[in-house]
């Protein structure tokens, strides 16, 4: 487990491949137990969001508590879903993510969520901001569509998160 220290991303790493040591030792890095209890999470709020969408777009309208309801449940799904990835990234000492989005495109070209997918999903970021920063220029037409967009998505990134930590 030697090797010369280097500094890379403002991290300091030793010059070894975490995923080559198998399992037993990236445990020591990472906690799965952590991210499944993320994803799980995460799927309970994007139930919500499905429920949004099977109501249709007339009852989101209507209903202010439905949107409010649409707009929790994808800022609760995004963040558990950016929480899990930034702790596989952090385990398996991948490269620092630079933003939000960034967290993502790095599941990407870690193979975690393949390519299509992935630039589908890459938007979330820019969402997740609006949710919980910019919240007094989210439109309701923004919602909605994000709803249409991502309610089932969040589906994927379980599954491709899941056959990662195998």
């Amino acid at each position: 487990m030697g090797g010369r220290c280097r500094r890379t991303c403002g991290r300091l790493q030793w010059g070894l491949n975490i995923r080559a040591l198998g399992k037993r030792w990236t445990d020591l890095f990472l906690d799965r137990s952590w991210v499944r209890a993320r994803l799980e999470l995460m799927s309970s709020y994007a139930e919500g969001v499905k429920e949004v969408k099977r109501r249709g777009r007339s009852a989101f309208e209507s209903d202010p508590l439905i949107r409010m309801a649409a707009e929790r449940g994808l800022h609760m799904s995004i963040e558990c879903l950016i929480d899990s990835c930034n702790h596989i990234i952090d385990g398996y000492a991948m490269r620092d993510p630079a933003s939000y989005q960034d967290i993502l495109q790095i599941m990407m070209e870690e193979g975690i969520f393949d390519r299509s997918f992935g630039e589908s999903f890459l938007p979330v970021a820019d969402l997740r901001r609006l949710l919980a920063k910019d919240y007094d220029r989210l439109t309701p037409e923004r919602v909605w569509d994000a709803v249409e967009k991502y309610a089932d998505a969040f589906d994927e990134a379980r599954r491709s998160l899941e056959k990662f930590l195998g």
